[in-house]
């Protein structure tokens, strides 16, 4: 069975080591893969040897090519544009979360402020995405 997997695209290690922490709970142990920016991204998303991920986890504020950019190419290319993408930023500016859903993200989450809302938010992110998509792996995988 292919493994839950998720990329988490952002420039903080910080931020990435509280999202791992908070997705240990989880009913589905994804394995998580960082990205300290939209080139490092990249490359992961465009080694052949590689599946897609199950889902991302995305800051819109990297260095160089921001996450509006790394979204619009996830959803304009045919290996990724149906993984779930969810924007997790410091920004609710109306005009930014109205842009990433413009670029067809599927959520957009306000970077939290203590370790608790983190791991709410990956209880969510399992419920409502890893989980349903684990089985429909698992389905797939059997039906092979």
């Amino acid at each position: 069975m292919r493994p839950v997997e998720l990329l988490v695209i952002d420039d903080n290690p910080g931020d990435i080591a509280l999202i791992r922490e908070s997705f240990r709970e989880c009913s589905v142990q994804p394995r998580i893969t960082a990205a300290l920016d939209a080139a490092q991204a990249f490359k992961l998303l465009d080694d052949p040897r590689r599946e897609p991920p199950t889902l991302v986890i995305l800051d819109v504020n990297l260095p160089r090519t921001d996450g509006f950019e790394v979204l619009r190419r996830i959803r304009s290319d045919e290996r990724w544009n149906a993984t779930p993408v969810v924007i997790m930023s410091s920004s609710t500016l109306p005009a930014e979360v109205g842009r990433a859903f413009d670029l067809h993200a599927n959520a957009y989450i306000r970077k939290p402020s203590n370790l608790e809302a983190y791991f709410e938010i990956a209880r969510g992110v399992c419920t409502l995405w890893l989980e349903p998509l684990a089985g429909a792996v698992s389905r797939a995988t059997m039906t092979m």
